[in-house]
């Protein structure tokens, strides 16, 4: 484990375990396996805690062109950093949608 490094359980946010230095599994092998399956549409379906939410605003910041500027040192020293799915991310353009259905759950 690395030494000095915290731990955040309150946080789903890739761009801030990446900024502000939490303890992070790299899991953007994850990306470069989406993009090898070619599939039109994928649906997440796992348990609670397992991800899902860390893996979607990990893809949002890959391909996010408007954030591209801000976002070259947040896959630094990472996987898909040495992956060629990486020198592409630029000539694919992606749609990326984002449904929480917690809220809804709540209401019943």
């Amino acid at each position: 484990m690395d030494e000095g490094r915290k731990i955040n359980l309150n946080t789903t946010d890739f761009k801030q375990f990446r900024t502000e230095g939490y303890l992070y599994v790299d899991k953007s092998v994850f990306i470069e396996h989406l993009l090898d399956a070619g599939d039109n549409i994928i649906l997440f379906c796992r348990p609670r805690r397992m991800g899902k939410s860390m893996n979607l605003t990990m893809l949002k910041y890959f391909f996010d062109i408007k954030e591209k500027e801000n976002t070259e040192n947040l896959f630094k020293d990472l996987y898909i950093e040495k992956s060629e799915a990486y020198s592409e991310r630029n000539s694919r353009n992606y749609f990326l949608s984002r449904v929480c259905i917690g809220f809804f759950v709540e209401l019943y």
